[in-house]
């Protein structure tokens, strides 16, 4: 969220009834490693990933769980993962409303690559 809005000025309509769903059922426990700074969990950049995929990163600034650094140590394990950087959003950047076009084409582009119909 940028802090420019409610969250329905700033994502999608289907977004912020999936969130009042989610919330409804939410086990608090989920945002301990967000408090703690380790957002990123489980998730080993060390580990190679052998199989096409990519990684739409959000802003930084704007409240993304995945950084500049660990996208340079995933390149550095995985070259099959492309890191794509869309600015303007933060961790929402499949429900925000600024970047849903971007977001959209770029997942598109990957299936359109990797399985076209």
């Amino acid at each position: 969220m940028s802090g420019q809005g409610t969250m329905g000025d700033e994502n999608t309509p289907d977004a912020v009834a999936a969130f009042g769903e989610g919330f409804a059922a939410l086990d608090t426990a989920v945002y301990d490693p967000v408090f703690s700074g380790e957002s990123l969990g489980d998730f080993d950049t060390s580990r190679p990933i052998d199989v096409p995929g990519v990684l739409l990163q959000p802003d930084r600034d704007k409240g993304a769980a995945f950084f500049d650094e660990h996208a340079a140590a995933l390149g550095a394990t995985s070259p099959t993962i492309e890191v794509v950087r869309i600015t303007g959003v933060g961790h929402l950047i499949h429900d925000s409303r600024t970047p849903r076009g971007r977001y959209l084409d770029e997942v598109r582009r990957f299936l359109d690559t990797y399985a076209p119909a």
